[in-house]
């Protein structure tokens, strides 16, 4: 990964993460469809690429451990393809 990608991820994941985070909030039960996730943040932020509310999540969830991470913080995905 080059640095270029790097600070495009970083800069992604500052628009919405948050986001991602308060539709968790919204979804105390942990379960969800990717697709509502990308329906819901595209919704507020129209402009970026369909992949990254997934992407975004997968980071969040990879760093569960980090100070990062809300300790509360579970998902269980159901794939877009069931």
């Amino acid at each position: 990964m080059n640095d270029d990608d790097r600070a495009e991820r970083e800069r992604v994941y500052a628009r919405i993460a948050g986001i991602i985070l308060h539709f968790e909030r919204e979804h105390p039960s942990g379960t969800f469809n990717v697709e509502e996730l990308r329906e819901y943040v595209t919704a507020l932020v129209p402009d970026i690429a369909p992949d990254s509310p997934g992407r975004i999540l997968r980071l969040l969830h990879s760093n569960a451990g980090s100070t990062t991470w809300s300790s509360r913080a579970r998902f269980r995905f159901i794939s877009s393809a069931t």
